[in-house]
């Protein structure tokens, strides 16, 4: 009180270190917890009333420097617990200083050098002793207590977006959560099931990112969405028809990205046809390894009528090139593979289909295109 009375930054600063030290002389653990937690409440409301933000970054270390005294046996005491028999609950007390400290630093104020290192040091410290105390402490319930931290952080970086706009918190906040769900994923599901998990998270971080219209995660994103799919053909012990996933995420990833765009202000033509590419070549080398030898030709040709009836619903020119794309690919496959190793009856199926298809989207094709001459000469008549 003497500190706030003279409002000296020092002594504030010397009152919080011997409050911290104090913690780590009780000898009842959840009593000391309870006092850390404690702590960066009045931190925070001293940061709010003096405006000293200087404050609020010497109590982020301090917050988390007292529970790693904790978590090593606290030496001061010799009787505290260690990282092997805390409770489960402990780590649950980093979370709750993290979520105090992020409410401290949300204001609608200029991100200067001291803000923004505040918000990294409390993200990254946070998460760090996170995820080494639930490893140590709660094994088994790592997958559980990591989905609950994304939660944390999601909300930590949409209430950061939605009151002051921010670009580096928001940033910290959800690249730090998209981590602690993958670390969920992995660590509560077997090989291969959590790369097609994996591959759905980049979806939701597509989503979230155009919202956040952060192109740094958009592109880290998409980097990480390759080496997963890449990752689940090197290990994936066979490829089933659950990797056609990936591809499905890709198209609605583009989707994500065209969403709103021109509201959003985000140029992401590129990261949309990187997508896109990439669903060319998934589908057919998904289908390729997962059908029957003799129907890989009509599951080509039902993915390029799949593109068409997007190129029309979306009025898309992309999906039209990638459904001829994926038609002449079935085409040429036919050609060079269908005549000589299908069985007659097949041979003839898939043929047929095949003419049936073409057929189909030259008379739309000629259609389209009467219509566009009709229209240029109409318009040509009024001139």
């Amino acid at each position: 009180m003497y500190a706030l009375r003279k409002e000296s930054v020092i002594l504030a600063s010397l009152s919080i270190l011997f409050c911290f030290i104090t913690t780590l002389t009780i000898s009842s653990y959840s009593a000391a917890m309870l006092c850390s937690l404690l702590l960066p409440i009045v931190i925070v409301w001293v940061v709010r009333r003096f405006k000293w933000q200087l404050i609020l970054f010497f109590g982020i270390i301090l917050s988390y420097s007292t529970y790693s005294v904790w978590f090593v046996g606290n030496p001061l005491l010799l009787t505290g617990g260690t990282g092997n028999n805390l409770p489960n609950i402990s780590v649950f007390f980093i979370l709750g200083s993290f979520i105090i400290y992020t409410l401290g630093l949300v204001n609608k104020e200029k991100e200067e050098f001291l803000k923004i290192s505040s918000v990294s040091i409390n993200s990254i410290f946070a998460v760090s002793l996170f995820i080494i105390s639930t490893y140590a402490i709660t094994k088994e319930n790592l997958s559980l207590f990591s989905f609950i931290a994304f939660i944390v952080f999601l909300l930590s970086a949409i209430l950061t977006w939605t009151i002051e706009k921010s670009k580096y918190a928001t940033l910290f906040y959800s690249i730090l959560g998209y981590m602690l769900l993958s670390i969920s994923i992995i660590s509560g599901f077997q090989k291969p099931d959590y790369f097609i998990l994996l591959g759905w998270q980049s979806l939701l971080v597509v989503s979230t990112a155009v919202w956040f219209r952060s192109r740094i995660i958009i592109v880290a994103n998409f980097i990480i969405y390759l080496l997963i799919f890449f990752s689940f053909l090197f290990l994936a012990s066979k490829v089933t028809y659950i990797s056609i996933s990936f591809g499905i995420v890709a198209l609605l990833s583009a989707r994500f990205l065209n969403w709103k765009k021109k509201q959003l202000n985000l140029n992401s033509e590129g990261m949309r046809n990187a997508y896109l590419i990439c669903a060319f070549f998934i589908f057919p080398y998904s289908l390729y390894n997962s059908v029957p030898e003799g129907f890989v030709t009509i599951s080509w040709i039902g993915v390029a009528v799949l593109y068409y009836i997007l190129s029309v619903l979306l009025k898309n020119i992309k999906y039209r090139w990638l459904a001829l794309s994926t038609l002449m690919l079935s085409v040429g496959y036919a050609i060079l593979f269908g005549i000589s190793e299908l069985s007659s009856e097949l041979r003839i199926l898939t043929f047929l289909v095949l003419g049936i298809v073409l057929l189909v989207i030259s008379l739309l094709y000629s259609k389209k295109k009467n219509e566009t001459l009709e229209q240029l000469q109409g318009e040509i008549e009024e001139q």
